[in-house]
């Protein structure tokens, strides 16, 4: 129910993904605040106009004023968490989830970019999530094994880990060999030459990348005493929890696709 709005976002592209990106940056305001134990109004509608406002500033003013304003935003985000949170611990962990929130927004707006790849970048990463989810669930629910973090997030195992990073590889190479889907016109497949096994190893990088902003999350959440992030989509939790592997992988993923524009990472 959630996918087809998001994908058409993605495909218009505009103003249309603008929007949808600054209701998730909204939403990640709100959640942050809540889970900050902001209750102060006025304080948690800063944190949420920041978070939206980052998009829209990209569309309006252009990108270079959009990466500014969400230096800006990680600090204030920090100092009105500050605000209700006195462990330094959890300061920190906020503050990681304030940069890696707007690294991640800047980021999904990079990648939408023609120059980064546009469409079929942000698709592609998408997938592949989407796969690490899914690879990770059905090896963790038939294999089992050791947790990968008990401590954090019980439900996880290697077996998972493992499996999410194999599925995300295939989804890697799905999107290699298939013209329709961008093939190896995907600047971050092509980071290494136009070569599957490195399209296979790039893919699978995703994978426990988006893990990690996972653990992060449930780490914070665990801190604060919270089971969801929020309550916005039902049975699911909040966006937060639904968009924690991209707080580390989009990241991740732009900074590889800049680095190749660059000339940066490739091949001899």
């Amino acid at each position: 129910m959630i996918v087809p709005p998001v994908l058409a976002a993605v495909w218009l592209g505009g103003w249309a993904y603008a929007l949808l990106l600054a209701f998730i940056g909204g939403v990640i305001g709100y959640e942050v605040s809540s889970m900050a134990s902001i209750h102060s109004k006025p304080r948690a509608g800063v944190m949420i106009l920041i978070g939206a406002a980052i998009p829209l500033v990209s569309m309006l003013v252009g990108f270079p004023a959009a990466f500014f304003a969400a230096v800006f935003g990680t600090i204030i985000w920090s100092l009105l968490v500050s605000f209700s949170v006195s462990d330094f611990n959890d300061r920190i962990g906020f503050f990681a989830l304030s940069l890696l929130s707007f690294a991640a927004l800047l980021s999904l707006i990079l990648l939408r970019s023609p120059a980064f790849g546009g469409t079929v970048a942000v698709v592609y990463l998408i997938a592949v999530i989407a796969g690490t989810d899914t690879g990770a669930y059905f090896a963790g629910r038939s294999i089992g094994g050791p947790k990968l973090a008990p401590a954090i997030s019980p439900n996880k195992t290697w077996a998972g880990l493992i499996g999410g990073t194999i599925a995300a590889g295939l989804v890697g190479l799905l999107f290699f060999f298939t013209p329709a889907l961008g093939g190896k016109d995907i600047a971050v497949l092509d980071v290494f030459g136009r070569e599957a096994a490195a399209a296979f190893a790039v893919s699978c990088l995703i994978a426990p990348l988006a893990q990690s902003g996972d653990l992060m999350e449930s780490w914070i959440k665990r801190r604060r005493g919270v089971k969801d992030s929020g309550n916005l989509i039902p049975g699911h939790g909040g966006i937060l929890d639904r968009v924690d592997g991209y707080l580390t992988a989009a990241p991740a993923i732009a900074l590889i696709a800049i680095m190749h524009k660059g000339g940066a990472v490739v091949w001899p």
